[in-house]
């Protein structure tokens, strides 16, 4: 009878087991969904700040350009001399 018993007992320990592991394959795949979405999401992020960065310089590059050209015909209009020099 005890012989029973313990097969019993081992038969609901293995298929509690499996319910376990069947629970576990579903978690995890739902986390690396989760993970692989938080990845993606991260490096959509990186790329549009850097591609956004990358516009304001070359407008900023061309506004400083600019200046630099509107200073140096200053200079040769008006000379050093100015400035008090």
């Amino acid at each position: 009878m005890m012989k029973e018993d313990l097969l019993k007992q081992s038969k609901e320990l293995e298929q509690t087991l499996e319910k376990q592991l069947q629970f576990l394959k579903q978690d995890s795949q739902v986390y690396l969904k989760v993970g692989g979405l938080a990845i993606l999401g991260g490096i959509l992020a990186v790329y549009s700040v850097n591609h956004l960065r990358g516009k304001n310089k070359k407008k900023v590059s061309k506004k400083k350009k600019g200046l630099r050209r509107k200073a140096i015909a200053f200079l040769e209009t008006y000379g050093v001399g100015f400035f008090g020099c």
